[in-house]
């Protein structure tokens, strides 16, 4: 395992109370297929724990607005709104802190990028880059653009895996912190109904 890639053992938002299991399982997961390099899997657990944790965030928001069952309200997300709805909706009447919308995004696009293997955009810039094979004159046997190489693109697909998926990690991070670590999220625990959340975290207006 190599060294630098484990979160601080004695600060971890995973070890916070408040966050609800199934978000904070697939967190879990995420550093753990992190740590032991399996950078894909890793960044797709990321993608379920904001998905999952933002439904969780939006099911209890919605019982204490509107005084209904939380398993109700979850089942209303589930079968009427996806992720980016759902998002939009606590951004747009200021139940979660403004700019987190756009770091749940992220992390959601990451996630599809690599769930529905999108080469093209995984491979970005790099995609029309020469790569050459030399014989060992260092003649040119073989020269092909990245994108029309097969080896040379699925090499190409995990190693950005790779480089993308501590970027992902660190935001799925902040936004469930975000999400989970607030005074609005205590309130809701504690059957409050939720007031406007501010841009602070840990604060509400």
């Amino acid at each position: 395992m190599a060294e630098g890639k484990l979160w601080p053992k004695n600060k971890t938002i995973a070890d916070d109370f408040r966050i609800p299991l199934i978000p904070r399982a697939f967190w879990l997961n995420a550093r753990h297929h992190f740590e032991n390099d399996f950078a894909v899997s890793a960044i797709l657990m990321s993608g379920l724990a904001v998905e999952s944790g933002i439904n969780e965030y939006a099911s209890m928001w919605m019982s204490r607005r509107f005084g209904m069952e939380q398993s109700s309200a979850m089942k209303f997300l589930e079968e009427s709104m996806d992720f980016r709805k759902t998002v939009e909706l606590l951004s747009f009447v200021g139940a979660i802190e403004e700019g987190l919308d756009s770091n749940l995004h992220s992390v959601y696009d990451s996630r599809n990028r690599y769930t529905h293997i999108q080469t093209s955009k995984i491979l970005g810039k790099m995609a029309d880059e020469v790569a050459e094979l030399r014989d060992a004159r260092g003649r040119v046997v073989v020269a092909s653009t990245v994108k029309d190489e097969e080896v040379l693109r699925t090499h190409v697909v995990f190693a950005n895996a790779t480089l993308d998926a501590r970027g992902i990690l660190d935001k799925t991070e902040h936004c469930l912190a975000h999400l989970f670590e607030t005074e609005c999220w205590k309130q809701l625990l504690l059957n409050v109904a939720p007031r406007k959340a501010n841009s602070e975290k840990g604060g509400v207006p």
